[in-house]
């Protein structure tokens, strides 16, 4: 477990989280990078003291991933795994902003968490 990895550590650190938290200037939107077939999921601007957060890159590989359990269900978790990487890491920034917003336009919003048990 990462706590017991960190000790005492853990509480200092995640102190320091939330104060950091604490201050703002988190700004949520669409990151494209200028480097070739990288996916930016977060940056962090020291000259302008904000945090920008891309909501798109970790829902649209989810995405992906549920979506081959769903269609290859005899497929390993492994290869599931890769395989969302792999298309993640393939598409465009215009393709990957485009299946957040279609992600955002069909899926159905519950307010209330959900607790999941294994299935057999």
């Amino acid at each position: 477990m990462p706590v017991k990895k960190l000790g005492k550590r853990f509480d200092v650190l995640m102190a320091e989280v939330r104060a950091e938290f604490a201050k703002g200037r988190i700004i949520e939107a669409p990151l494209i990078s200028n480097r070739k077939n990288e996916v930016l999921h977060g940056f962090c601007s020291r000259k302008q003291d904000l945090v920008f957060i891309d909501p798109s890159g970790h829902v649209v590989e989810t995405l992906m991933h549920e979506l081959l359990h769903r269609r290859f269900p005899e497929w390993t978790e492994r290869k599931v795994r890769r395989t969302a990487a792999d298309l993640r890491d393939a598409m465009s920034d215009a393709e990957r902003m485009a299946l957040y917003r279609d992600y955002k336009k069909a899926a159905t919003k519950w307010r209330k968490p959900i607790k999941f048990e294994e299935e057999e």
